[in-house]
Protein backbone atom coordinates (compact mmCIF):
# COMPACT_ATOMS: atom_id res chain seq x y z
CA UNK A 1 0.00 0.00 0.00
CA UNK A 2 2.64 2.23 0.98
CA UNK A 3 5.23 1.51 -1.80
CA UNK A 4 1.71 2.15 -4.47
CA UNK A 5 1.12 5.84 -2.65
CA UNK A 6 4.80 6.45 -3.14
CA UNK A 7 4.89 5.24 -6.53
CA UNK A 8 1.90 7.86 -7.24
CA UNK A 9 3.09 10.67 -5.69
CA UNK A 10 6.31 10.60 -6.42
CA UNK A 11 6.43 11.95 -9.90
CA UNK A 12 4.31 14.35 -9.06
CA UNK A 13 6.70 15.89 -6.22
CA UNK A 14 9.20 15.83 -8.81
CA UNK A 15 6.97 18.28 -11.04
CA UNK A 16 5.88 20.54 -8.38
CA UNK A 17 7.14 23.79 -7.73
CA UNK A 18 8.06 26.07 -5.18
CA UNK A 19 4.59 27.91 -3.11
CA UNK A 20 5.42 31.29 -4.58
CA UNK A 21 2.05 33.51 -4.16
CA UNK A 22 0.89 31.85 -0.60
CA UNK A 23 -0.42 35.57 0.91
CA UNK A 24 -3.29 33.32 3.05
CA UNK A 25 -0.26 31.48 4.75
CA UNK A 26 2.37 34.40 5.20
CA UNK A 27 3.16 37.47 2.62
CA UNK A 28 6.18 36.73 0.72
CA UNK A 29 8.87 38.53 -0.78
CA UNK A 30 7.07 40.23 -3.95
CA UNK A 31 4.09 42.01 -4.72
CA UNK A 32 1.05 40.59 -7.14
CA UNK A 33 2.04 40.35 -11.17
CA UNK A 34 1.45 43.74 -13.24
CA UNK A 35 -2.49 43.21 -13.91
CA UNK A 36 -4.13 40.88 -11.20
CA UNK A 37 -5.37 41.71 -8.35
CA UNK A 38 -5.44 39.21 -6.00
CA UNK A 39 -8.38 38.88 -3.37
CA UNK A 40 -7.57 36.90 0.39
CA UNK A 41 -10.42 35.97 2.53
CA UNK A 42 -10.37 34.25 6.09
CA UNK A 43 -13.17 33.55 8.06
CA UNK A 44 -13.37 32.14 11.41
CA UNK A 45 -16.54 31.28 14.06
CA UNK A 46 -16.87 30.44 17.28
CA UNK A 47 -19.57 28.05 17.31
CA UNK A 48 -20.60 28.35 21.22
CA UNK A 49 -20.62 32.24 21.34
CA UNK A 50 -21.66 32.36 18.27
CA UNK A 51 -19.18 34.74 17.46
CA UNK A 52 -18.01 34.87 13.75
CA UNK A 53 -15.81 37.35 11.58
CA UNK A 54 -15.15 37.86 8.14
CA UNK A 55 -12.02 39.00 7.09
CA UNK A 56 -11.02 39.96 2.89
CA UNK A 57 -7.46 41.56 1.46
CA UNK A 58 -7.71 43.30 -1.71
CA UNK A 59 -4.14 43.53 -3.53
CA UNK A 60 -3.63 45.90 -6.38
CA UNK A 61 -0.36 46.46 -8.27
CA UNK A 62 -0.13 49.93 -8.87
CA UNK A 63 1.34 51.16 -12.40
CA UNK A 64 3.66 47.56 -12.27
CA UNK A 65 4.48 44.62 -9.57
CA UNK A 66 7.19 47.35 -7.90
CA UNK A 67 4.19 48.98 -6.12
CA UNK A 68 1.04 47.58 -4.31
CA UNK A 69 -1.48 48.58 -2.63
CA UNK A 70 -3.45 46.78 -0.30
CA UNK A 71 -7.02 47.24 1.18
CA UNK A 72 -8.28 45.29 4.15
CA UNK A 73 -11.95 45.45 5.80
CA UNK A 74 -13.71 42.93 7.68
CA UNK A 75 -17.78 42.23 8.95
CA UNK A 76 -17.66 40.39 12.35
CA UNK A 77 -21.25 39.73 14.76
CA UNK A 78 -20.56 38.99 18.24
CA UNK A 79 -22.64 36.69 20.34
CA UNK A 80 -26.24 35.25 20.42
CA UNK A 81 -27.92 38.41 21.58
CA UNK A 82 -26.97 40.09 18.70
CA UNK A 83 -27.86 40.14 15.65
CA UNK A 84 -26.23 43.30 14.09
CA UNK A 85 -22.93 42.77 11.65
CA UNK A 86 -20.33 45.12 11.83
CA UNK A 87 -17.99 46.70 9.64
CA UNK A 88 -14.38 46.35 11.48
CA UNK A 89 -11.57 48.71 11.26
CA UNK A 90 -9.96 49.10 7.53
CA UNK A 91 -6.84 49.15 6.85
CA UNK A 92 -4.60 50.24 3.72
CA UNK A 93 -0.86 49.59 3.24
CA UNK A 94 1.42 50.03 0.40
CA UNK A 95 4.26 47.87 -0.20
CA UNK A 96 7.25 48.57 -2.63
CA UNK A 97 9.28 45.35 -4.08
CA UNK A 98 12.81 46.98 -3.09
CA UNK A 99 14.73 44.01 -3.63
CA UNK A 100 13.95 41.81 -6.67
CA UNK A 101 17.35 39.24 -7.11
CA UNK A 102 17.38 36.28 -9.21
CA UNK A 103 17.37 34.05 -5.57
CA UNK A 104 16.28 37.19 -2.98
CA UNK A 105 12.97 39.49 -2.62
CA UNK A 106 13.05 41.93 0.19
CA UNK A 107 9.31 44.41 -0.29
CA UNK A 108 9.27 46.92 2.79
CA UNK A 109 5.55 47.95 3.26
CA UNK A 110 3.78 50.54 5.49
CA UNK A 111 0.12 50.95 6.26
CA UNK A 112 -2.45 52.91 8.37
CA UNK A 113 -5.96 51.28 10.45
CA UNK A 114 -8.37 54.04 10.02
CA UNK A 115 -10.99 53.60 12.83
CA UNK A 116 -14.36 52.37 10.54
CA UNK A 117 -15.38 49.92 13.39
CA UNK A 118 -17.06 51.06 16.18
CA UNK A 119 -14.91 50.96 19.51
CA UNK A 120 -18.18 50.91 21.51
CA UNK A 121 -19.25 47.66 20.24
CA UNK A 122 -15.72 45.98 20.26
CA UNK A 123 -15.65 46.28 16.18
CA UNK A 124 -13.20 48.56 16.34
CA UNK A 125 -9.61 50.14 17.71
CA UNK A 126 -11.18 53.71 18.25
CA UNK A 127 -8.33 55.17 16.83
CA UNK A 128 -6.11 55.41 14.17
CA UNK A 129 -2.93 52.84 13.78
CA UNK A 130 0.50 53.00 11.66
CA UNK A 131 2.03 49.58 10.99
CA UNK A 132 5.44 49.10 8.93
CA UNK A 133 6.68 45.71 8.17
CA UNK A 134 8.76 43.82 6.14
CA UNK A 135 8.45 40.32 3.88
CA UNK A 136 11.79 38.38 2.65
CA UNK A 137 11.71 35.65 0.22
CA UNK A 138 14.82 33.30 -0.74
CA UNK A 139 14.46 31.05 -3.70
CA UNK A 140 17.00 28.38 -2.52
CA UNK A 141 16.43 26.00 -5.31
CA UNK A 142 14.09 26.03 -8.61
CA UNK A 143 12.19 23.82 -6.37
CA UNK A 144 12.16 25.57 -2.70
CA UNK A 145 11.23 28.92 -1.85
CA UNK A 146 11.32 30.47 1.92
CA UNK A 147 9.18 33.61 3.06
CA UNK A 148 9.80 35.34 6.24
CA UNK A 149 7.59 38.67 7.61
CA UNK A 150 9.11 41.10 10.46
Amino acid sequence: MILTLLAWFLPLAHALSPIEDNSFFINEGYNQDTGVVQIVQGFQWAPIAQDWSHVATVEIPIANEKHQLSVQSSLQHQGTASTLVEFGDLFVSYQHWLVHGESVHLTPRIGLYFPTGSYARSAGSGTIGVSAGTSFTVNFSEKLAHHWSL
